[in-house]
C-alpha cells in the first residue's frame, strides 16, 4: 500500500557499475502440450470395486497410464446404473473438492462427459458421487505434459458432419469414416469435436477413434431413444486425416462440430486453473434467444485463446439446444448442449474465446438456466514489450507454474504488460497490478474471493477454499480509472481518479465516508488514505493505536476517521502502524512500538497518536520503516533479526540508522520489502531469504546489507511481502 515515489538524490561516489540497458523480458509461461491417445479404458467399477456409493469418493490411480511428467489428463467418463438424481465431481487427489460438477445424472440413462483433471504428486484423481449409487467408466483420451510440443488451434464451432443431410443413419454394428483432411492442416494430430447423437432407434453407444487402427474397447457417446445427447470428444487423426465413428446397436444420426485441432505449429498450450464457476443464471436471468455474454477475464489470463469448460443446462422450458461461441463472432450452425425439458444435463467443451476473454451463449428454444464451470485454458507463450513484471520467491507468482514451490530467480509474470504499479498482500491474499489503462489485475491465493474476480470456488461447508487460487493474472472486475493500489494483510485497495477508494474482494465496493484522496497505504489490518488537504485518515484495526486517534479499541472501524494531530502530510506509508512524511521532511509514526523509535526507549511501547521519529530530517520518500533523504542516503529502523535494517548487523535499532548502500542518481524505495531502486535501473535488496526473496537463485540465509538484485535491469519499482518479491521494469 505504499505508493512508489521517484525522487532526486545526490550522486554518491565509490560504486562502479557496468553500463545498463533495459531488460528484455523473455517468453514466459510455455504451458503444456497435448498427447492424444487411442481411447484406453482406465476404470470400470462394474468390473472392479463396485458402484460409487452416496457421498463417497473413488480414487483413480493413473500413474501407470501416463508418463511421469504428465500434468493433467483428458478422460471420457460415463455413468451407468444410476439409482438417484445425482452429480459426479472430479478433482486432483489430495486437493479440496470444488463446488463444480462434471456429470449431472438421472436414473435410467447412461451419461458420458469429457473430464479434464489436473494431476499432482502420485498421479491420482478423485471421483465423488453425491447421492444414491453409480457405476463409473473412464476412458483415457490423452494427457498434457511440458515435454509435449503439440498446441491447440481453437475456432468458432463449424459443422463437419450431419448424417441427417443425405448421408443417412449409421446402422447396427456399423462404422462411418469422417474425412477431416479438408478441415484441418496436414500436420494436425488430433481434433476437438462436439459429437451429438440423435434419432437413436435403441439404447446404444458410439465410439470415436483414429482411422486405420483397431477399434478400442471404449465409448464416446451413450444414447437413449428420444434423447439428443452431446459429448465433447478429442480424437487422434488417423490415416489421411480421418476418424472412425462406430454405432453398436440399432441406428443413429450423428452430428459433429469442429471446435479446434492440435498441431505442432499451434502455439496455444494448456494450463489448469482452480475449478471456478463463471456463470449460474439460476440467480439471475435464464438464457433466451438473445445471446448471453460471459466474461471470463476474471478467470483466465489476458492472452488466453480458449477455455475448457463444463456447461450444465437445467430448468429448460422446452426441448432445446445451447450453442457456445467466441464473443462477437457470428452465431455458428452448431450445438454444444442438448436439453430435454425437466432434466439437468452437462457437457464439456473446449471453446475459443474472444480477445477480451468472453464467450456467447445462444439458446434455440424457450429459456433455460445455464451453469458454466471453467477448468483450464490455452494460451501461447508470452513476451512482454513494456511495463513488465517479474516475480520470485515462494507462492503463486503469476508465472503460470501452478505451484507454490520456491522460484528464487526473477521470472516474467505471465500475460501482463503496460503495468505501472504492483502491490502484494503479506497475509492470505494475492498480488495486484495496475495497468496503464486504469484496470487492475490480480493473482495468488483466493479462498475468500479477495482477488475480486468473481471466482466462486470457495467458502462452502464442503470446500474451505485452500485450493482456490490463480497463478496467472486475472481481471479484477468492476474497477476502472484506477491510479494507485495498496494492500493490507488481507485485502487490496484501489484509488480511482475521482479521489474515491475501493476495497477489492468478493463484492468490490467503495470505502465509505472519504473522498479527495491522493494516496493510499496499509499494513496488517489497518488502512490509510492521504487527502489533498494534507490530512491522513484511517480505518480498520485499532488494538494498538493504529488509527492514530488517541485511543485504542478492540473493534476498530470500517469508516475512515482522521488521524489526530497530523497536518501538512505529503506522503504516507505503513508497517505495523501508520507512517507519514510531512512537507518539512520529518517522519511521524503511530501504532505498535511507535514510541520506541521516537525516544529510543524500548519500554516506551505503542502510541495511539502520531510521534516524530527521532533524528530523521530531510526525508523525501518513505516506505515501511525505510526513508530516503535528500542527500541520497537511505535510513532504516526497527526489528533486525534477519538483517532488514540493512546496516550490517542483527541488532534492533530503536532509532534510524543509515543503510549500507550507495545510491547513484534518482532512486525509489520498495514497498513492503527492504530494497531500493537505483537511478540506473538496477536495484539493491537485503533481509530475509527463507523463501528466496533476495532473488539469488537459492533459498535460505539472509543479507544484512544490500546486495545487487541479479538478472534484472531497467527496474523502475519493487514491491513484495515476506516470502516473495516483484520488480517492475521498463521493458
Amino acid at each position: 500500500m505504499r505508493i512508489i515515489s521517484v525522487v532526486a538524490c545526490a550522486l554518491l561516489a565509490g560504486l562502479a557499475l557496468p553500463p545498463v540497458t533495459a531488460s528484455a523480458a523473455p517468453a514466459s509461461g510455455t504451458g503444456n502440450g497435448f498427447t492424444a491417445v487411442t481411447p484406453n479404458r482406465v476404470l470400470d467399477t462394474r468390473v472392479t470395486g463396485g458402484p460409487v456409493q452416496s457421498d463417497s469418493t473413488r480414487v483413480l490411480d493413473l500413474s501407470g497410464s501416463v508418463p511421469a511428467d504428465a500434468t493433467a489428463v483428458l478422460l471420457n467418463v460415463t455413468a451407468t446404473d444410476v439409482t438417484a438424481n445425482t452429480f459426479v465431481t472430479a478433482w486432483p487427489d489430495g486437493g479440496q473438492r470444488p463446488i463444480t460438477s462434471n456429470l449431472n445424472l438421472v436414473p435410467g440413462r447412461d451419461i458420458p462427459n469429457a473430464v479434464t483433471v489436473e494431476l499432482r504428486a502420485g498421479h491420482k484423481i478423485d471421483l465423488y458421487n453425491h447421492s444414491g449409487s453409480v457405476d463409473l467408466v473412464a476412458d483415457l483420451e490423452g494427457y498434457y505434459s511440458p515435454s509435449a510440443s503439440t498446441g491447440l488451434a481453437a475456432q468458432s464451432p463449424a459443422r463437419v458432419l450431419d448424417t441427417r443431410n443425405g448421408i443417412g443413419v449409421v446402422g447396427d454394428n456399423a462404422t462411418y469414416t469422417l474425412d477431416l483432411s479438408g478441415s484441418v492442416p496436414a500436420n494436425a494430430t488430433a481434433v476437438v469435436l462436439n459429437l451429438t447423437g440423435t434419432n437413436a432407434s435403441t439404447n446404444t453407444f458410439v465410439t470415436a477413434w483414429p482411422h486405420g487402427v483397431a477399434r478400442p474397447n471404449s465409448s464416446s457417446l451413450n444414447l437413449t431413444p428420444g434423447v439428443d445427447t452431446p459429448n465433447g470428444v478429442t480424437v487422434p487423426l488417423g490415416a489421411g486425416g480421418k476418424i472412425d465413428l462406430y454405432n453398436a446397436h440399432g441406428s443413429v444420426d450423428l452430428i459433429a462440430d469442429l471446435a479446434g485441432y492440435y498441431a505442432p505449429t499451434a502455439p496455444a498450450t494448456f494450463s489448469t486453473i482452480s475449478s471456478s464457476r463463471a456463470l449460474d443464471t439460476r440467480s439471475s436471468v435464464p438464457v433466451g434467444p438473445v445471446a448471453t455474454t460471459v466474461d471470463l477475464s476474471g478467470l483466465i489470463p489476458p492472452t488466453a485463446t480458449a477455455v475448457v469448460l463444463n456447461l450444465t443446462g437445467t430448468d429448460a422450458t422446452t426441448n432445446t439446444f445451447v450453442t457456445v461461441a467466441p464473443h462477437g463472432a457470428s452465431r455458428p450452425n452448431a450445438s454444444t448442449l442438448n436439453l430435454v425439458a425437466g432434466q439437468t444435463v452437462s457437457n464439456s467443451a473446449t471453446v475459443a474465446v474472444s480477445p477480451d476473454a468472453k464467450i456467447d451463449l445462444y439458446n434455440a428454444h424457450g429459456t433455460t438456466d445455464v451453469i458454466v464451470d471453467v477448468f483450464a485454458y490455452f494460451a501461447p507463450p508470452f513476451t512482454c514489450a513494456q511495463g513488465c513484471v517479474y516475480g520470485w520467491g515462494s507462492g503463486y507468482l503469476g508465472t503460470r507454474r501452478n505451484t507454490t514451490s520456491a522460484a528464487p530467480t526473477p521470472t516474467p509474470v505471465f500475460g501482463l504488460d503496460n503495468i505501472v504499479a504492483t502491490d502484494s498482500i503479506a497475509g492470505f491474499g494475492g498480488t495486484f497490478a495496475l495497468r496503464n489503462d486504469g484496470t487492475v489485475w490480480a493473482w495468488g491465493p483466493n479462498p475468500y474471493g479477495e482477488l475480486g474476480n468473481n471466482a466462486s470456488c470457495a467458502a462452502t461447508a464442503n470446500y474451505p477454499g485452500s485450493d482456490c487460487y490463480s497463478d496467472v493474472p486475472v481481471h479484477v472486475l468492476g474497477l476502472d480509472h484506477v491510479t494507485a493500489l495498496s494492500t493490507d494483510g488481507y485485502s487490496g485497495f484501489a484509488l480511482r481518479d475521482d479521489g474515491t477508494v475501493w476495497e477489492i474482494g468478493p463484492s468490490t465496493a467503495q470505502v465509505p465516508g472519504i473522498s479527495g484522496v491522493t494516496a493510499i497505504a496499509g499494513s496488517g489490518m489497518t488502512d490509510y488514505a492521504l487527502k489533498s488537504d494534507g490530512t491522513v485518515w484511517a480505518w480498520g484495526s485499532n488494538s494498538s493505536g493504529e488509527l492514530g486517534i488517541g485511543t485504542t479499541t478492540a473493534d476498530g472501524t470500517t469508516t475512515p476517521v482522521q488521524v489526530h494531530n497530523l497536518t501538512g502530510v505529503t506522503a504516507i506509508s505503513a508497517y505495523t502502524g501508520g507512517e507519514a512524511l510531512r512537507g518539512d521532511g520529518t517522519v511521524w509514526v503511530w501504532g505498535p512500538n511507535a514510541k520506541v523509535y521516537n525516544t529510543g526507549d524500548q519500554l516506551a511501547g505503542d502510541s495511539a497518536l502520531p510521534v516524530q521519529v527521532a533524528g530523521l530530517t530531510g526525508v523525501t520518500a518513505l516506505s515501511g520503516q525505510h526513508a530516503l533523504k535528500s542527500d541520497g542516503t537511505v535510513w532504516s529502523w526497527g526489528t533486525n533479526n534477519s538483517g532488514d535494517v540493512g546496516n550490517g548487523s542483527h541488532s534492533t535499532d530503536l532509532q534510524p540508522t543509515p543503510v549500507q548502500t550507495t545510491v547513484t542518481g534518482t532512486a525509489a524505495l520498495a514497498r513492503h520489502i527492504p530494497a531500493v531502486v537505483l537511478g540506473d535501473g538496477t536495484a539493491r535488496i537485503w533481509g530475509d531469504n527463507l523463501f528466496g526473496r533476495l532473488g539469488t537463485g537459492h533459498t535460505g540465509g539472509e543479507a544484512d546489507s544490500p546486495i545487487p538484485l541479479a538478472g534484472l535491469t531497467g527496474v523502475t519499482a519493487l514491491s513484495g511481502n515476506y516470502e516473495q518479491a516483484y520488480a517492475l521494469t521498463a521493458h
